[in-house]
């Protein structure tokens, strides 16, 4: 973490965040801003108009610490404008590139996020009059959501796992769970402001374990507090599977029938050298499981193409089990090699032209499967949370307890209201429908 100070000028100060990456990244900027408000700044939407730029960036692939690394390139002639404008760093890029990032005044990474309140503070000395409270050691405010009703809320940081080619584990830290208290703390604060969908975070959320409070354990706390409001958590990784946590998911009220469970590859050879510590067949096993156990359970994954060594025979795997799986949808992208992981010692012999040709064909295969997903919703009457108005016609949108979009042929429902929709078409992958009275609270 760098310790130089900067000084302002006297206008009123703002400041502005842009954000790359995962959902962790949108939660642990609102808490920056939350800080950087108690110091008495404003947060703005136009970059020109900040005292200070803030950048959350990514290290998941390359390609989203260029587009970073871009932004902070391009931000340089702004500075040249406003010599006063301080640039910051922060998230995954930060902890792995530290001083190395150019043109950034000061910059941290998640392991040191625990000392956010004195980071911000030497970011505005100068800037404002500070505030003489001080927040307890390793103490941070919760973040305010705003005026949204859905909400991200952490209930571990960190990673044990460090499956071969991810960078995670070497810029986050080790698995550390939150104190369930404090999980609960946070739930009810996000519920006085209006929040009425909250999704658990943690890079293996399902690993969760403080003392004797295991995950499944959590999410039936976490659902007697809950009152009214829907629980979503991800990310669940499938070698922590198990009988308790599909038992929580289906006898908890609040918690969504909806689960992301990566898959990766569908060969077993490849899982092997990803280190993921289950098998396709293991796989099988909780998806067979959580359809038995869950009606209409939706389910979501990520799959990558192009790992070292793959082979046409090992592609065709993949594409076997998605047909088989028929996933709700999938995060599908081509493997970027990342310096410092075991996988970066593999020789990655699958040419360029060969991942990309492999990922089209999986997207057009997925993409196929999702568009027939949601087609099932034709003829159904499914409860969705009205989150905003769509661009077209301006009309309520929001999501189903499974994760799909729906737009609602209804004037003045307001942000934040369960509507009961009967779908009547689907227009590319959104549901569109007209209201009906309440009965039901799933699908």
């Amino acid at each position: 973490m760098s310790t130089e100070s900067k000084t302002f000028g006297v206008k009123k100060p703002s400041f502005y965040i842009k954000i790359y990456g995962c959902q962790m990244n949108v939660y642990d900027s609102r808490m920056v801003a939350s800080l950087f408000e108690w110091e008495g700044l404003e947060e703005t939407d136009n970059p020109e108009d900040a005292d200070i730029i803030v950048i959350n960036t990514c290290s998941v692939r390359e390609h989203a610490e260029q587009r970073a690394l871009g932004r902070i390139s391009d931000l340089q002639k702004l500075r040249r404008e406003k010599p006063e404008l301080v640039l910051v760093v922060i998230g995954c890029m930060a902890e792995r590139l530290g001083d190395k990032i150019p043109g950034a005044d000061f910059f941290i990474g998640p392991k040191s996020y625990d000392k956010l309140p004195e980071f911000t503070r030497k970011i505005v000395k100068g800037k404002c009059q500070i505030s003489n409270f001080q927040f307890p050691k390793g103490c941070i405010p919760y973040p305010n959501p705003g005026r949204g009703v859905t909400a991200f809320l952490p209930v571990m940081r960190g990673c044990n796992n460090f499956c071969s080619y991810c960078i995670v584990p070497y810029v986050r830290g080790n698995a550390v769970s939150r104190k369930p208290d404090d999980v609960l703390s946070e739930l009810r604060y996000l519920r006085e402001k209006g929040v009425k969908e909250i999704t658990l975070l943690g890079q293996s959320v399902n690993e969760y374990n403080f003392g004797e409070i295991s995950f499944p354990e959590l999410l039936r706390m976490i659902d007697r507090e809950a009152l009214g409001i829907r629980i979503r958590f991800l990310t669940s990784h499938p070698a922590c599977m198990s009988d308790n946590l599909i038992d929580a998911i289906a006898e908890c009220d609040s918690v969504c029938e909806n689960i992301h469970l990566p898959i990766q590859s569908g060969s077993d050879r490849i899982l092997k050298m990803m280190e993921r510590r289950y098998t396709v067949d293991g796989y099988r096993y909780w998806v067979q499981r959580l359809r038995e156990r869950i009606k209409n359970i939706a389910l979501t994954t990520d799959i990558m193409v192009g790992f070292p060594t793959e082979t046409e025979e090992d592609f065709e795997e993949t594409l076997k089990i998605v047909r088989e799986v028929r996933f709700d949808f999938a995060y599908m992208f081509m493997y970027s090699e990342r310096k410092g992981t075991k996988a970066a010692l593999f020789l990655d012999d699958v040419l360029l032209g060969v991942k990309k040709e492999r990922l089209e064909r999986l997207i057009e295969l997925q993409n196929s499967i999702t568009r027939e997903k949601n087609e099932e919703l034709l003829g159904r009457e499914v409860e969705i949370l009205i989150e905003g108005e769509s661009r077209r016609d301006n009309l309520p949108t929001g999501k189903t307890r499974t994760g799909k979009k729906i737009i609602v042929k209804m004037q003045n429902a307001k942000v934040g209201k369960y509507v009961n929709v009967y779908v009547e078409s689907i227009s590319g992958w959104t549901g569109i429908g007209r209201a009906r009275k309440r009965k039901n609270k799933r699908g």
